[in-house]
């Protein structure tokens, strides 16, 4: 090889290397900056459908990615397998004031993004003809409820029936199924229980699979608050702020409405006047 030909090889080796080291720099400025835009939020599992569409909807305001961790709603309270959690959201407010205790979450008010209401879900055109509370009691229809130790739906239903006064004629046909609400209804589709103490939104999770059969007022013990909070120690507290601030919103609240959740105090007024709002279920 000439001399020439040497200095040719050894430029072109270092042209080489400096394109190696400005990719690398690139690739690792990309990712930082991608770390920098994203978020984890760690919701309750029935929250799926509208926090997707609330995080569709945001995107229109901000590059901010929203990565979810959706989970039944003890784990969205007791799973520590993450150090990197932002925002925290709880189907009913005894969750919330728990996290809050054990330092999870910071100590400003949350925001309050809608309210649940206990139900019957049934399967479509209902071929067990339950069109009651009180038909429940029959031995040959399977009652489903999720975990009480798992899931907050659970500890409702538990307490809608002994509230009832019909939790000793339903016990012997009640099935726990699955941990959350969202895998009850997934028993339900399967025909693997007749009917589910659920929420009245979750008819909409598949309307061509489910029915609901609403509860009397005074049938209904107590109504779900939901709600998000700022993680007490967040990786990136002003994006945090920014996606706190939007749960804040009319358009967040559109979107909870449209998928069957109360969204207003006067929502609860008259549907279930009595009902307690929020606190831990009694059972």
């Amino acid at each position: 090889m000439t001399f020439l030909s040497k200095i040719r090889a050894l430029i072109l080796l270092l042209s080489l290397a400096i394109l190696f080291l400005s990719c690398s720099s690139t690739d690792q400025s990309k990712s930082s900056s991608n770390s920098s835009d994203e978020i984890v939020v760690r919701a309750d599992t029935s929250l799926l459908a509208p926090m997707l569409e609330v995080a569709d909807g945001y995107r229109f305001e901000s590059t901010l990615k929203i990565k979810f961790e959706f989970l039944p709603s003890l784990d969205v309270l007791n799973k520590r397998t993450s150090d990197t959690v932002d925002i925290y959201l709880f189907s009913n407010d005894n969750l919330a004031d728990s996290a809050r205790s054990l330092g999870l979450i910071d100590s400003t008010s949350p925001a309050i993004l809608a309210y649940a209401v206990p139900c019957l879900l049934v399967p479509r055109l209902n071929p067990r003809i339950i069109s009651d509370l009180s038909d429940l009691v029959s031995e040959n229809i399977r009652v489903g409820i999720p975990s009480p130790s798992d899931d907050i739906l659970g500890g409702f239903a538990l307490e809608l029936l002994k509230s009832n006064n019909i939790y000793d004629r339903v016990q012997s046909h009640l099935v726990i199924a699955g941990r959350s609400a969202r895998e009850m209804a997934d028993w339900l589709a399967k025909s693997e229980i007749d009917v589910g103490i659920s929420w009245t939104m979750s008819v909409n999770w598949d309307a061509d699979v489910f029915d609901v059969v609403l509860l009397l007022p005074e049938q209904i013990p107590r109504i779900a608050v939901i709600s998000a909070s700022a993680a007490a120690k967040p990786t990136h507290p002003t994006n945090t702020e920014r996606f706190m601030t939007y749960l804040k919103t009319d358009r967040c609240q559109i979107v909870f409405r449209e998928w069957g959740y109360l969204i207003s105090t006067s929502d609860l007024d008259s549907y279930a006047p009595e009902a307690k709002v929020g606190g831990k279920p009694i059972y």
